[in-house]
């Protein structure tokens, strides 16, 4: 275990292309040398947020559009769960409009199948464009530091750098659509913690794609409707809502079971908690290039709040990251590679147990002693899942696992 690699007080490793060590041990987190910068750019997307926000809330009905609102439907637990509440509690008029990514995972659409039998509820259903799996492909052959610099708008840690490139894409999809539409607000279901890291304003979302694709890459995907929309009045321009804004309660757990009761959802038992298939690929090209998790940041979170002990959480990165780089590539699991696995499978169990006690201690006031630890275990089905989709995707987007 190279323990010198990481923070000395979190498990930031030195390799990480977003965080500085200043030539020290401690990362600038830790440090606080970084805070003011983030929390410049997280007031900033707030302020714009909860402006949007007030605004939807206050809104009447539209007078524009038989749609009061579009919401984005991904299939996943937060989607779901603002559909429900959109259409039943604030009584909007709604159109769904999902997205299929060539990365969805099999549950997020049999839910979103399943919504659809219990709810009457106009229905958009887009499939990406053909070439956006090459563009896919051709971010992850330059997934490393010669390229890195590119990505900068999206974030400062590395899932943003996959993850924004699909969400924006998704999200100047159904605004071009709410747009033609007449729509006045997009809903896009982003959790209280997502909300703070992506301004709500459409340039942004176009110029984090920008960034990431090139300008003539971007008219190409979109039929050259990118202008159309810069050059809108922005009086005239839908707005993208956060609608967990302000949320201070968020718990995932209450959330799952309110639509497991509601019929609109199901639980894979085989599947982690992600209707996005590019976790494993993600943490694959992640710890090849950068010799860390694309969750580093999290991960360190979880050390700095004390869910988990800084040791604890080496070992557990350490054990990672051997599944993800030396088992992914092989075509045949030994014994050995399967009792890793299984043991990697326990030691996210108690990460999973641990965080969900914190939570419901902060956000209950309580003390956490009836959490069901069965709820929250990891077992290595899950683990295997996970290997299986890398390979798959990779294989989609012509990439190699080696």
């Amino acid at each position: 275990m190279s323990e010198n690699l990481y923070c000395d007080k979190c498990t930031i490793k030195k390799t990480h292309p977003y965080q500085n060590f200043n030539g020290g041990d401690t990362c600038e987190i830790c440090s606080n040398s970084g805070m003011i910068k983030d929390w410049k750019k997280y007031a900033n997307n707030y302020k714009t947020a909860m402006k949007y926000y007030k605004e939807y809330r206050e809104s009447l009905k539209s007078t524009r559009s038989i749609y009061d609102c579009m919401v984005m439907l991904s299939g996943g637990k937060d989607s779901l769960y603002i559909l429900d509440k959109t259409i039943h509690e604030h009584k909007k008029n709604v159109l769904a409009y999902t997205y299929n990514l060539p990365t969805e995972n099999k549950n997020a659409v049999k839910n979103i199948e399943k919504v659809f039998e219990k709810m009457d509820v106009d229905h958009i259903h887009f499939t990406a464009h053909s070439k956006y799996k090459k563009l896919i492909g051709r971010f992850y052959k330059g997934f490393h530091a010669g390229e890195i610099g590119r990505y900068q708008r999206f974030g400062d840690d590395i899932p943003y750098m996959t993850c924004l490139m699909c969400t924006s894409y998704m999200t100047i999809s159904a605004y071009i659509m709410a747009y033609r539409l007449s729509i006045p607000y997009v809903l896009y279901c982003a959790d209280p913690i997502q909300i703070v890291n992506v301004n709500p304003d459409i340039k942004n979302y176009v110029g984090m794609l920008t960034d990431a694709i090139g300008r003539d890459a971007l008219d190409e995907l979109f039929d050259n409707q990118i202008d159309m929309l810069m050059d809108e009045d922005s009086g005239n321009l839908p707005k993208i809502i956060y609608p967990f804004f302000g949320v201070t309660d968020y718990d995932a757990e209450e959330i799952v079971q309110a639509l497991i009761e509601k019929g609109i959802y199901d639980l894979d038992p085989s599947q982690l908690s992600t209707i996005c298939s590019l976790y494993g690929l993600n943490n694959y090209f992640s710890y090849k290039n950068f010799n860390c998790s694309m969750y580093a940041k999290l991960d360190a979170r979880f050390v700095r709040e004390g869910v988990i002990s800084r040791e604890e959480m080496i070992e557990v990165d350490e054990a990672f990251k051997d599944v993800m780089v030396n088992i992914i590539p092989k075509s045949d699991i030994s014994e050995e590679d399967d009792s890793k696995i299984k043991a990697l499978a326990d030691k996210l169990t108690v990460i999973a147990v641990k965080e969900n006690i914190v939570k419901k201690e902060k956000n209950k006031g309580e003390r956490a002693v009836d959490v069901n630890t069965e709820k929250f275990k990891v077992n290595a089905a899950q683990i295997y899942n996970i290997l299986k989709d890398t390979k798959n995707v990779a294989q989609d987007f012509e990439l190699v696992i080696d």
